[in-house]
């Protein structure tokens, strides 16, 4: 288990790198076999199981925004097994807006992001992304 300064530094640092568009640097601080879950029934929601499907899902949301999804992180909080990542998010494209508040659940191991539990209000994204369904967006 990493320490509480090991855990910060690695959110802060993936953040950073995730806002430079740096992802080569982003999959640093994930597991391989790392899983990042989005509740609600988006086109985005699921289980993204492994590095390339949580590099495929950011790739689509940037695709989905035109290149406007923008995250100001507002806090990070950790803990020995934890870091908790609360964040806005915005995006706008196609006439809609996107504006959320966001906390991003990242359960860490040896210094590195295993898993991720992404709460947001899932009634914006739906309407932003569009359902799984189709319908919306």
């Amino acid at each position: 288990m990493a320490s509480r300064e090991t855990n910060e530094r690695v959110v802060h640092t993936m953040v950073d790198d995730w806002l430079r568009g740096d992802m080569d640097a982003v999959a640093k601080a994930y597991s391989p076999e790392a899983v990042w879950h989005l509740p609600g029934n988006s086109r985005l929601s699921g289980d993204h199981a492994g590095w390339d499907a949580i590099l495929a899902f950011f790739g689509q949301t940037y695709e989905l925004t035109g290149g406007t999804i923008d995250i100001d992180v507002v806090d990070i909080c950790v803990g020995d097994a934890h870091a908790v990542q609360w964040q806005r998010t915005t995006a706008r494209h196609d006439g809609k807006t996107l504006d959320l508040l966001e906390a991003i659940v990242h359960r860490m191991d040896g210094g590195r992001i295993v898993e991720t539990f992404h709460r947001t209000e899932t009634d914006k994204l739906e309407a932003f992304f569009g359902t799984a369904s189709g319908t919306g967006g």
